[in-house]
């Protein structure tokens, strides 16, 4: 901008004129920016000067420019002194201006390490969680996996344990389903066994009960037929006894005779 304001006195270009009034404009939008972006009172504050300080500097190209168009009612001498005095006029809001921008640059630098900051503490936070979620996703897997085993491993040591029990001819015992899965299927299968090893000793034993009793029926049959075969012995005996005295006195009569 002031390049273009020095190029109109200089060298008295016209076209310098239009060509201000368009930089102007997109200047004013980048100042306008500037206040909006503006967060801390301390910012608000300067960036309120710096648009006070553009509103004056710029205004100043309104006055060169009416000095540049009444350059023919005024000697060189006067008129460079004119534009002297204009540019002198100018210091203050420029001064303003630079001293605006430079602490604006450094407020918006030590944002942007801030921001920086923040982002690198936003890594390390992603990072550390990479390492964490990975490590918590482990540990919840092997807790998971623990009681998963275990779920499956108590009701099959549960069973070994009867399975002992029933071995050593105790079928009292009773086996208890704790699960719909496959391994309740285990357990209800095993508790049946067990109920129809209990019913096929118990049913053994009736027989064995039946046979002991029909085996003392056959043993006193036994007897009573010894006992009978014995008295037809002793009759048969007397039989023949009897029959041999008969001869014997038979034989005593016939001598006598």
């Amino acid at each position: 901008l002031y390049g273009f304001q020095a190029d109109l006195i200089i060298n008295g270009s016209a076209d310098s004129i239009k060509e201000y009034k368009a930089k102007s404009l997109l200047f004013n939008e980048l100042v306008e920016k500037v206040v909006k972006s503006a967060d801390t009172d301390e910012e608000k504050k300067v960036a309120a000067e710096m648009r006070k300080a553009t509103g004056e500097f710029l205004g100043s190209f309104d006055k060169v420019v009416s000095a540049f168009n009444r350059r023919g009612l005024m000697t060189q001498e006067q008129l460079m002194q004119e534009f002297k005095r204009l540019d002198t006029e100018t210091d203050v809001p420029k001064g303003i201006l630079y001293t605006s921008l430079e602490f604006l640059e450094k407020a918006l630098m030590k944002e942007a390490e801030h921001s920086a900051s923040e982002g690198k503490a936003a890594l390390n936070n992603v990072a550390a969680a990479s390492v964490v979620i990975p490590l918590v996703a482990m540990v919840l897997a092997i807790i998971f996996a623990f009681f998963t085993a275990r779920s499956i491993t108590k009701p099959i040591q549960a069973m070994a344990s009867l399975t002992q029990i029933v071995a050593n001819g105790d079928l009292s015992v009773k086996m208890s389903v704790t699960s719909k899965d496959e391994i309740g299927i285990l357990q209800k299968n095993f508790a049946t066994m067990i109920v129809n090893l209990r019913s096929l000793v118990q049913g053994s034993a009736k027989i064995s009960e039946q046979l002991a009793a029909s085996s003392e029926e056959l043993t006193a049959s036994a007897q009573q037929s010894a006992d009978a075969s014995g008295n037809i012995a002793g009759s048969i005996q007397q039989v023949a006894e009897g029959s041999q005295k008969q001869v014997s006195a038979v034989n005593d009569t016939s001598a006598i005779v």
